[in-house]
């Protein structure tokens, strides 16, 4: 919408408080991503030791559930994102400002550096986009068809945000070109019934 558009729906006020809470919001997301590598890298030593034992924990488990009020299974995941992500030589420096959602997509592709520069100022959508063009070579014109094909068919559900980047598969095991290409097929195969069945009305 235009700034005049927006001066039509909204008064003064209420787009002086959207722009104050919006900067409100985004800060405290950044803050919010900083704390959350402090935690995984306190967790990744707390396990790498067996620390949880001196505390009185049964497991790792019991205490990421008694502690940190999220699922081990997570806390694993965020934990092999950052070590993996620390073996190939990324920074952790450069990591905290960054979702482990991002990381996950960017931890097995090369040029890690560059990529986590993209993702800090860029949208999850827009990661994933870029990442599945320039390193799985397909294009958003055929993302946007495959996206377009699954809301007409009212499926709303996002297509999976991890891959197999030697595969180009989601990590449901969806290849996304083939699904694109048996979907249009089916699309033209059911046009096709269809226009048999008008020409014998």
């Amino acid at each position: 919408m235009t700034h005049e558009q927006l001066n039509e729906i909204y008064t003064k006020e209420q787009l002086a408080s959207a722009q104050r809470f919006n900067q409100i919001a985004i800060e405290g997301m950044q803050q919010f991503k900083y704390f959350a590598h402090v935690v995984v890298a306190a967790a990744d030593e707390m396990e790498k030791g067996n620390l949880w034992g001196a505390l009185g924990c049964a497991s790792f488990e019991a205490w990421v559930s008694e502690n940190l009020g999220i699922s081990a299974k997570t806390v694993r995941g965020y934990i092999q994102i950052r070590r993996k992500l620390l073996n190939d030589g990324v920074a952790e420096k450069e990591m905290e400002d960054v979702s482990f959602e991002k990381l996950a997509i960017i931890k097995d592709i090369p040029k890690k550096d560059k990529w986590i520069v993209y993702a800090r100022s860029n949208s999850m959508a827009d990661l994933i986009t870029e990442v599945r063009h320039k390193i799985h070579g397909i294009t958003p014109e055929e993302q946007e068809k495959l996206r377009n094909i699954k809301k007409h068919e009212k499926n709303e559900s996002t297509i999976c945000l991890l891959y197999d980047p030697k595969k180009c598969k989601c990590a449901a095991g969806v290849d996304i070109k083939k699904e694109l290409k048996e979907r249009e097929e089916a699309a033209e195969y059911v046009k096709g019934k269809k226009k048999k069945s008008d020409d014998l009305i």
